[in-house]
Protein backbone atom coordinates (compact mmCIF):
# COMPACT_ATOMS: atom_id res chain seq x y z
CA UNK A 1 0.00 0.00 0.00
CA UNK A 2 1.42 3.59 -0.84
CA UNK A 3 0.14 6.59 0.60
CA UNK A 4 0.55 10.19 -0.20
CA UNK A 5 0.54 13.73 1.94
CA UNK A 6 -0.81 15.57 -0.75
CA UNK A 7 -4.43 16.78 -0.59
CA UNK A 8 -6.68 15.21 -3.57
CA UNK A 9 -10.17 16.44 -4.30
CA UNK A 10 -13.03 14.73 -4.56
CA UNK A 11 -13.99 13.70 -7.90
CA UNK A 12 -15.91 16.02 -9.96
CA UNK A 13 -18.13 15.44 -13.24
CA UNK A 14 -14.88 16.71 -15.49
CA UNK A 15 -12.92 13.52 -13.60
CA UNK A 16 -15.84 11.18 -13.94
CA UNK A 17 -14.36 8.82 -11.71
CA UNK A 18 -16.15 7.41 -8.71
CA UNK A 19 -13.72 7.74 -6.51
CA UNK A 20 -10.56 9.50 -6.05
CA UNK A 21 -7.84 7.75 -4.36
CA UNK A 22 -4.08 8.79 -4.12
CA UNK A 23 -2.27 10.20 -7.19
CA UNK A 24 0.04 7.04 -6.20
CA UNK A 25 -2.80 4.38 -6.94
CA UNK A 26 -2.50 1.35 -8.78
CA UNK A 27 -5.08 2.35 -10.42
CA UNK A 28 -3.61 5.86 -12.44
CA UNK A 29 -0.67 4.27 -13.33
CA UNK A 30 0.06 4.42 -16.69
CA UNK A 31 1.40 0.87 -18.09
CA UNK A 32 2.16 1.94 -21.62
CA UNK A 33 6.05 1.22 -21.00
CA UNK A 34 5.26 -1.51 -18.53
CA UNK A 35 7.49 -4.71 -18.82
CA UNK A 36 5.51 -7.72 -19.95
CA UNK A 37 5.36 -10.90 -18.25
CA UNK A 38 7.20 -14.07 -19.69
CA UNK A 39 3.71 -16.27 -19.98
CA UNK A 40 1.64 -12.97 -21.10
CA UNK A 41 1.05 -14.52 -24.65
CA UNK A 42 0.00 -17.65 -23.03
CA UNK A 43 -2.58 -15.83 -20.63
CA UNK A 44 -3.70 -13.34 -23.32
CA UNK A 45 -4.56 -16.76 -25.27
CA UNK A 46 -6.29 -17.40 -22.39
CA UNK A 47 -8.39 -14.84 -21.89
CA UNK A 48 -9.27 -14.29 -25.75
CA UNK A 49 -10.60 -18.74 -25.24
CA UNK A 50 -12.64 -16.99 -22.48
CA UNK A 51 -14.23 -14.84 -24.25
CA UNK A 52 -14.58 -16.40 -28.27
CA UNK A 53 -15.90 -19.66 -26.29
CA UNK A 54 -18.77 -18.39 -24.63
CA UNK A 55 -21.67 -15.77 -25.15
CA UNK A 56 -20.87 -15.94 -28.50
CA UNK A 57 -17.90 -14.29 -28.33
CA UNK A 58 -19.10 -11.30 -26.11
CA UNK A 59 -17.05 -9.84 -23.27
CA UNK A 60 -19.93 -7.73 -21.73
CA UNK A 61 -20.32 -4.26 -20.06
CA UNK A 62 -22.49 -4.86 -17.07
CA UNK A 63 -24.19 -1.74 -17.57
CA UNK A 64 -28.00 -3.08 -16.16
CA UNK A 65 -27.24 -5.70 -13.88
CA UNK A 66 -24.07 -7.24 -11.97
CA UNK A 67 -22.52 -3.86 -11.51
CA UNK A 68 -22.22 -1.79 -8.60
CA UNK A 69 -24.70 1.18 -7.57
CA UNK A 70 -23.12 4.28 -6.11
CA UNK A 71 -24.15 6.81 -4.22
CA UNK A 72 -22.23 10.08 -2.38
CA UNK A 73 -23.72 11.14 0.62
CA UNK A 74 -24.55 14.67 2.82
CA UNK A 75 -24.52 15.73 6.36
CA UNK A 76 -27.84 14.73 6.26
CA UNK A 77 -27.70 11.50 5.30
CA UNK A 78 -28.81 9.04 7.48
CA UNK A 79 -26.67 7.01 9.45
CA UNK A 80 -27.22 3.34 10.59
CA UNK A 81 -26.06 0.21 11.32
CA UNK A 82 -26.02 -2.44 8.61
CA UNK A 83 -27.43 -5.61 9.70
CA UNK A 84 -25.75 -8.97 9.37
CA UNK A 85 -27.15 -11.07 6.52
CA UNK A 86 -25.56 -14.20 7.23
CA UNK A 87 -25.96 -15.70 3.41
CA UNK A 88 -23.05 -18.13 3.41
CA UNK A 89 -24.56 -20.02 6.44
CA UNK A 90 -21.85 -19.13 9.01
CA UNK A 91 -21.92 -20.03 12.71
CA UNK A 92 -20.46 -16.69 13.63
CA UNK A 93 -20.78 -13.23 12.79
CA UNK A 94 -17.40 -12.39 11.31
CA UNK A 95 -14.94 -9.72 13.27
CA UNK A 96 -14.73 -5.85 12.94
CA UNK A 97 -18.31 -5.68 11.57
CA UNK A 98 -19.10 -4.62 14.82
CA UNK A 99 -16.23 -4.99 16.92
CA UNK A 100 -12.87 -3.41 16.18
CA UNK A 101 -12.94 -1.39 13.01
CA UNK A 102 -16.91 -1.68 13.40
CA UNK A 103 -17.41 -1.86 9.36
CA UNK A 104 -21.14 -2.44 9.37
CA UNK A 105 -21.62 0.88 12.13
CA UNK A 106 -22.81 4.49 11.31
CA UNK A 107 -22.86 3.68 7.59
CA UNK A 108 -24.44 6.77 5.57
CA UNK A 109 -26.85 4.97 3.71
CA UNK A 110 -29.69 6.98 1.32
CA UNK A 111 -33.26 6.17 1.66
CA UNK A 112 -33.65 6.20 -1.62
CA UNK A 113 -30.25 3.77 -2.49
CA UNK A 114 -31.09 0.06 -4.24
CA UNK A 115 -28.33 -1.96 -5.03
CA UNK A 116 -27.27 -3.46 -8.40
CA UNK A 117 -29.75 -5.93 -9.57
CA UNK A 118 -28.14 -9.24 -9.86
CA UNK A 119 -27.53 -11.86 -7.01
CA UNK A 120 -24.34 -9.58 -5.81
CA UNK A 121 -26.55 -6.93 -5.27
CA UNK A 122 -23.61 -4.94 -4.95
CA UNK A 123 -23.32 -1.32 -3.75
CA UNK A 124 -20.72 1.56 -3.04
CA UNK A 125 -21.02 4.69 -0.81
CA UNK A 126 -18.55 7.78 -0.91
CA UNK A 127 -19.17 10.11 2.22
CA UNK A 128 -16.87 13.33 1.08
CA UNK A 129 -17.05 14.86 4.40
CA UNK A 130 -15.10 12.08 6.08
CA UNK A 131 -13.81 10.85 3.32
CA UNK A 132 -14.55 7.46 3.68
CA UNK A 133 -16.14 4.40 1.44
CA UNK A 134 -17.80 1.77 1.71
CA UNK A 135 -18.69 -1.25 -0.42
CA UNK A 136 -21.57 -4.04 0.78
CA UNK A 137 -21.90 -7.57 -0.90
CA UNK A 138 -25.27 -9.12 -1.34
CA UNK A 139 -26.67 -5.92 0.54
CA UNK A 140 -30.77 -5.87 1.08
CA UNK A 141 -33.25 -4.72 2.89
CA UNK A 142 -34.44 -7.64 5.55
CA UNK A 143 -37.97 -9.04 4.19
CA UNK A 144 -39.10 -8.63 7.17
CA UNK A 145 -37.89 -5.34 8.84
CA UNK A 146 -36.87 -3.60 6.09
CA UNK A 147 -34.17 -2.71 7.57
CA UNK A 148 -30.48 -2.62 5.63
CA UNK A 149 -28.67 -5.30 6.01
CA UNK A 150 -25.65 -7.43 3.97
CA UNK A 151 -23.61 -10.63 3.78
CA UNK A 152 -19.98 -8.86 3.30
CA UNK A 153 -18.57 -5.69 2.97
CA UNK A 154 -15.63 -3.14 4.43
CA UNK A 155 -14.55 0.32 4.39
CA UNK A 156 -11.83 2.54 2.90
CA UNK A 157 -10.76 5.35 5.43
CA UNK A 158 -9.34 8.32 3.89
CA UNK A 159 -9.94 7.39 0.52
CA UNK A 160 -7.82 10.26 -1.19
CA UNK A 161 -4.58 8.97 0.56
CA UNK A 162 -5.29 5.08 0.07
CA UNK A 163 -4.46 2.75 -2.56
CA UNK A 164 -7.79 1.34 -3.65
CA UNK A 165 -7.62 -1.98 -1.58
CA UNK A 166 -9.74 -2.95 1.50
CA UNK A 167 -7.77 -4.33 4.54
CA UNK A 168 -8.13 -8.51 3.97
CA UNK A 169 -10.10 -10.03 3.86
CA UNK A 170 -12.78 -7.09 3.56
CA UNK A 171 -14.60 -5.55 0.55
CA UNK A 172 -16.73 -6.38 -2.03
CA UNK A 173 -14.68 -7.99 -4.95
CA UNK A 174 -12.79 -11.59 -4.70
CA UNK A 175 -9.29 -9.60 -4.69
CA UNK A 176 -10.28 -7.04 -1.99
CA UNK A 177 -9.39 -4.20 -4.41
CA UNK A 178 -12.43 -1.50 -4.56
CA UNK A 179 -15.01 -2.25 -7.08
CA UNK A 180 -15.88 1.21 -7.94
CA UNK A 181 -12.29 2.54 -7.92
CA UNK A 182 -12.18 0.21 -11.21
CA UNK A 183 -15.74 0.73 -12.88
CA UNK A 184 -16.95 2.77 -15.54
CA UNK A 185 -18.82 5.70 -14.51
CA UNK A 186 -22.32 7.30 -16.36
CA UNK A 187 -20.11 10.68 -16.54
CA UNK A 188 -17.30 8.47 -17.82
CA UNK A 189 -18.87 6.76 -20.11
CA UNK A 190 -21.13 10.10 -21.04
CA UNK A 191 -17.37 12.19 -21.55
CA UNK A 192 -15.86 9.03 -23.65
CA UNK A 193 -12.65 9.32 -20.90
CA UNK A 194 -11.73 6.66 -18.63
CA UNK A 195 -9.03 7.98 -16.59
CA UNK A 196 -8.11 4.75 -14.36
CA UNK A 197 -7.44 1.01 -14.35
CA UNK A 198 -10.60 -0.91 -15.12
CA UNK A 199 -12.43 -3.71 -13.41
CA UNK A 200 -12.10 -7.20 -14.82
CA UNK A 201 -14.25 -10.25 -14.03
CA UNK A 202 -13.18 -13.60 -16.07
CA UNK A 203 -14.67 -16.61 -16.28
CA UNK A 204 -11.73 -18.77 -15.18
CA UNK A 205 -9.13 -17.22 -12.42
CA UNK A 206 -6.05 -19.07 -11.53
CA UNK A 207 -7.04 -20.75 -8.31
CA UNK A 208 -7.01 -18.49 -4.92
CA UNK A 209 -3.43 -19.77 -3.56
CA UNK A 210 -2.05 -17.76 -6.34
CA UNK A 211 -2.60 -14.47 -6.59
CA UNK A 212 -0.73 -10.79 -7.81
CA UNK A 213 -0.56 -7.68 -6.28
CA UNK A 214 -2.49 -5.38 -5.56
CA UNK A 215 -4.68 -7.91 -4.83
CA UNK A 216 -5.00 -9.63 -1.41
CA UNK A 217 -7.21 -12.52 -1.96
CA UNK A 218 -8.89 -14.42 -4.51
CA UNK A 219 -11.57 -16.55 -5.60
CA UNK A 220 -10.48 -18.51 -8.20
CA UNK A 221 -10.11 -22.33 -8.63
CA UNK A 222 -8.88 -23.10 -11.90
CA UNK A 223 -5.23 -24.66 -11.68
CA UNK A 224 -4.23 -24.25 -15.28
CA UNK A 225 -1.45 -22.24 -15.38
CA UNK A 226 -2.26 -19.81 -18.44
CA UNK A 227 -4.80 -18.68 -16.57
CA UNK A 228 -5.19 -15.23 -15.14
CA UNK A 229 -4.21 -14.27 -11.71
CA UNK A 230 -6.48 -11.86 -9.67
CA UNK A 231 -4.58 -8.56 -9.01
CA UNK A 232 -3.10 -9.22 -12.55
CA UNK A 233 -2.85 -6.58 -15.21
CA UNK A 234 -4.12 -6.81 -18.64
CA UNK A 235 -2.90 -3.91 -20.83
CA UNK A 236 -3.77 -3.75 -24.67
CA UNK A 237 -0.71 -3.25 -26.92
CA UNK A 238 -0.12 0.46 -27.09
CA UNK A 239 1.02 0.27 -30.48
CA UNK A 240 -2.50 -0.86 -32.06
CA UNK A 241 -3.77 2.18 -34.09
CA UNK A 242 -7.23 2.30 -32.62
CA UNK A 243 -8.37 4.37 -36.09
CA UNK A 244 -7.98 0.90 -37.53
CA UNK A 245 -11.15 -0.69 -36.28
CA UNK A 246 -14.81 -0.23 -36.01
CA UNK A 247 -15.23 1.08 -32.32
CA UNK A 248 -18.14 2.14 -30.86
CA UNK A 249 -17.73 5.77 -28.90
CA UNK A 250 -17.47 3.76 -25.91
CA UNK A 251 -15.82 1.36 -27.32
CA UNK A 252 -12.71 3.46 -28.22
CA UNK A 253 -12.64 4.97 -24.74
CA UNK A 254 -12.52 1.55 -23.18
CA UNK A 255 -9.94 0.75 -25.67
CA UNK A 256 -7.53 4.07 -25.24
CA UNK A 257 -8.23 3.37 -21.14
CA UNK A 258 -6.76 -0.41 -21.88
CA UNK A 259 -3.85 0.68 -23.65
CA UNK A 260 -2.86 3.45 -20.92
CA UNK A 261 -4.05 1.90 -17.76
CA UNK A 262 -5.30 -1.40 -18.48
CA UNK A 263 -8.11 -3.59 -16.74
CA UNK A 264 -6.92 -5.23 -13.53
CA UNK A 265 -8.48 -8.61 -13.08
CA UNK A 266 -10.68 -8.72 -9.72
CA UNK A 267 -13.30 -10.87 -9.77
CA UNK A 268 -14.60 -14.44 -11.31
CA UNK A 269 -17.60 -14.20 -13.29
CA UNK A 270 -20.25 -16.02 -15.48
CA UNK A 271 -18.94 -14.00 -18.71
CA UNK A 272 -15.65 -11.74 -19.05
CA UNK A 273 -16.64 -8.47 -18.27
CA UNK A 274 -15.93 -5.18 -16.98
Amino acid sequence: TTTSTTSTPTPTTSQGKLLQFSPLSFYYDDVRNAPIAADSAAIANNVYHQVIDNWNGVAAVNAYKYNITYYRTTPTTPRITVGFFNCQNKSYVPANLYDGAKYFVNVPVPDEAVPAVGTDGSMSIYDPASDTSWEFWRMRRNPTSGSWEACWGGRIDNVSTASGVFPQPYGVSAAGLSMAGGAISLQEAKDRKIEHAMYLAVIAPRHYSQLSWPANRSDGISTDPTTPMEGQRLRLDPTLNLDNYALTPLGRAVAEAAQKYGFVVSDKAGAVAV
